[in-house]
Protein backbone atom coordinates (compact mmCIF):
# COMPACT_ATOMS: atom_id res chain seq x y z
CA UNK A 1 0.00 0.00 0.00
CA UNK A 2 1.40 3.63 -0.55
CA UNK A 3 1.64 4.87 3.51
CA UNK A 4 4.01 1.73 3.54
CA UNK A 5 5.96 2.80 0.58
CA UNK A 6 6.14 5.85 2.38
CA UNK A 7 7.62 4.89 5.51
CA UNK A 8 10.24 1.83 3.52
CA UNK A 9 11.28 4.90 1.10
CA UNK A 10 12.16 6.59 4.70
CA UNK A 11 14.02 4.04 6.01
CA UNK A 12 15.81 1.82 3.20
CA UNK A 13 17.04 3.24 -0.20
CA UNK A 14 17.78 2.48 -3.81
CA UNK A 15 20.83 1.97 -5.69
CA UNK A 16 19.60 4.44 -8.17
CA UNK A 17 17.13 6.99 -8.75
CA UNK A 18 14.65 8.96 -10.79
CA UNK A 19 16.26 12.29 -11.64
CA UNK A 20 12.28 13.64 -12.09
CA UNK A 21 9.12 12.37 -12.06
CA UNK A 22 8.19 13.24 -15.15
CA UNK A 23 11.28 11.89 -16.74
CA UNK A 24 10.97 7.64 -16.17
CA UNK A 25 13.84 7.10 -18.32
CA UNK A 26 16.47 9.43 -16.94
CA UNK A 27 17.88 8.38 -13.55
CA UNK A 28 20.73 9.54 -11.18
CA UNK A 29 22.81 7.22 -8.97
CA UNK A 30 22.29 6.85 -5.42
CA UNK A 31 23.91 4.22 -3.77
CA UNK A 32 25.14 3.70 -6.85
CA UNK A 33 28.28 6.01 -7.82
CA UNK A 34 27.63 5.57 -11.59
CA UNK A 35 24.03 5.03 -13.31
CA UNK A 36 25.08 1.83 -15.83
CA UNK A 37 24.93 2.83 -19.40
CA UNK A 38 26.63 1.52 -22.40
CA UNK A 39 28.62 4.92 -22.79
CA UNK A 40 30.16 4.13 -19.73
CA UNK A 41 31.17 0.34 -20.03
CA UNK A 42 28.79 -0.39 -17.06
CA UNK A 43 25.97 -2.05 -19.01
CA UNK A 44 27.18 -4.81 -21.45
CA UNK A 45 26.66 -4.48 -25.44
CA UNK A 46 23.79 -6.72 -25.44
CA UNK A 47 21.78 -5.30 -22.35
CA UNK A 48 22.13 -7.88 -19.61
CA UNK A 49 25.11 -7.63 -17.04
CA UNK A 50 24.46 -4.33 -15.01
CA UNK A 51 27.72 -3.49 -12.98
CA UNK A 52 26.54 -0.84 -9.83
CA UNK A 53 30.13 0.46 -8.32
CA UNK A 54 28.61 1.17 -4.80
CA UNK A 55 29.06 4.40 -3.14
CA UNK A 56 32.05 4.87 -1.16
CA UNK A 57 31.50 6.51 2.41
CA UNK A 58 27.76 5.51 2.87
CA UNK A 59 26.88 4.78 6.33
CA UNK A 60 23.55 2.76 7.49
CA UNK A 61 21.23 4.51 10.31
CA UNK A 62 23.49 1.81 12.79
CA UNK A 63 26.87 3.21 11.72
CA UNK A 64 27.82 0.40 9.78
CA UNK A 65 29.17 1.65 6.02
CA UNK A 66 27.60 -0.24 2.81
CA UNK A 67 29.60 -2.50 0.87
CA UNK A 68 29.23 -4.00 -2.19
CA UNK A 69 27.76 -7.34 -0.40
CA UNK A 70 25.08 -5.48 1.39
CA UNK A 71 23.61 -4.77 -1.51
CA UNK A 72 24.06 -8.07 -3.27
CA UNK A 73 22.38 -9.59 -0.21
CA UNK A 74 19.83 -7.48 -0.31
CA UNK A 75 19.06 -8.42 -3.65
CA UNK A 76 19.01 -11.87 -3.13
CA UNK A 77 17.01 -11.24 -0.36
CA UNK A 78 14.61 -9.19 -1.89
CA UNK A 79 13.83 -11.70 -4.51
CA UNK A 80 14.08 -15.04 -2.30
CA UNK A 81 11.50 -14.04 -0.02
CA UNK A 82 9.04 -13.63 -2.62
CA UNK A 83 5.97 -13.81 -0.14
CA UNK A 84 2.47 -14.14 -1.68
CA UNK A 85 0.99 -11.28 -2.85
CA UNK A 86 4.74 -9.69 -2.54
CA UNK A 87 6.66 -7.92 -5.30
CA UNK A 88 9.53 -9.93 -5.92
CA UNK A 89 8.67 -11.00 -9.49
CA UNK A 90 9.96 -7.17 -9.93
CA UNK A 91 13.21 -8.69 -9.58
CA UNK A 92 12.61 -12.24 -9.95
CA UNK A 93 11.62 -12.49 -13.57
CA UNK A 94 14.26 -10.30 -15.34
CA UNK A 95 17.28 -11.81 -12.97
CA UNK A 96 15.89 -15.14 -13.04
CA UNK A 97 13.44 -15.41 -15.61
CA UNK A 98 10.65 -16.79 -13.57
CA UNK A 99 7.47 -15.78 -11.67
CA UNK A 100 8.24 -17.01 -8.41
CA UNK A 101 10.16 -19.16 -6.64
CA UNK A 102 7.70 -22.64 -6.10
CA UNK A 103 5.93 -24.45 -8.36
CA UNK A 104 1.89 -25.34 -8.30
CA UNK A 105 2.49 -27.56 -5.05
CA UNK A 106 3.94 -24.79 -3.48
CA UNK A 107 7.47 -26.16 -3.28
CA UNK A 108 10.12 -24.56 -3.88
CA UNK A 109 11.99 -24.69 -7.09
CA UNK A 110 14.62 -21.74 -7.96
CA UNK A 111 17.80 -23.37 -7.95
CA UNK A 112 20.05 -20.83 -5.49
CA UNK A 113 22.78 -21.75 -7.44
CA UNK A 114 21.53 -19.38 -10.10
CA UNK A 115 20.20 -16.52 -8.13
CA UNK A 116 24.16 -16.76 -6.62
CA UNK A 117 25.42 -16.31 -10.32
CA UNK A 118 22.82 -13.82 -11.13
CA UNK A 119 23.92 -11.69 -8.63
CA UNK A 120 27.68 -11.44 -7.22
CA UNK A 121 30.38 -8.67 -6.55
CA UNK A 122 33.36 -8.06 -7.99
CA UNK A 123 35.21 -5.99 -5.82
CA UNK A 124 33.33 -2.46 -4.90
CA UNK A 125 30.49 -3.25 -7.77
CA UNK A 126 28.01 -5.55 -7.75
CA UNK A 127 27.36 -7.16 -11.25
CA UNK A 128 23.44 -8.06 -11.99
CA UNK A 129 22.70 -10.69 -15.09
CA UNK A 130 19.81 -10.37 -16.55
CA UNK A 131 17.92 -13.62 -18.43
CA UNK A 132 17.56 -11.53 -21.47
CA UNK A 133 17.75 -7.52 -21.81
CA UNK A 134 14.81 -5.65 -20.40
CA UNK A 135 14.38 -2.20 -20.80
CA UNK A 136 12.83 -1.66 -17.56
CA UNK A 137 15.54 -2.73 -15.02
CA UNK A 138 16.53 0.22 -14.03
CA UNK A 139 12.88 1.67 -13.55
CA UNK A 140 12.42 -1.33 -11.28
CA UNK A 141 15.52 -0.59 -9.42
CA UNK A 142 15.54 3.15 -8.83
CA UNK A 143 11.65 2.38 -7.98
CA UNK A 144 12.65 -0.38 -5.01
CA UNK A 145 14.27 1.07 -1.95
CA UNK A 146 15.31 -1.71 -0.66
CA UNK A 147 19.01 -1.92 0.67
CA UNK A 148 19.49 -2.84 3.86
CA UNK A 149 22.59 -3.71 6.21
CA UNK A 150 23.41 -7.92 5.98
CA UNK A 151 24.78 -7.64 9.63
CA UNK A 152 21.60 -6.21 11.12
CA UNK A 153 19.37 -7.99 9.52
CA UNK A 154 20.51 -11.01 10.47
CA UNK A 155 21.35 -9.75 13.83
CA UNK A 156 18.00 -9.50 13.79
CA UNK A 157 16.58 -12.85 12.97
CA UNK A 158 16.65 -12.25 9.15
CA UNK A 159 18.02 -14.94 6.43
CA UNK A 160 21.64 -15.13 7.11
CA UNK A 161 22.31 -14.95 2.87
CA UNK A 162 23.65 -18.95 2.59
CA UNK A 163 22.33 -21.13 0.26
CA UNK A 164 21.59 -23.96 3.72
CA UNK A 165 18.96 -21.10 5.03
CA UNK A 166 17.60 -19.77 2.65
CA UNK A 167 14.10 -21.44 2.09
CA UNK A 168 14.06 -20.67 5.97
Amino acid sequence: DSVSFIVVGNVYESLITFKRLDTPDEFLPFLASQVPTKANGLLSADGTVYRFPIRPGVSFHEGQTLTAEDVRYSLLRYMLQDTAGASSILLLNPVLGVYGTRGKDGRVTLDYKEAERAVSVEGDQVVVKLKRPNGHFLRILASLPIIVSKSWAVSHGEWDGGEASWKR
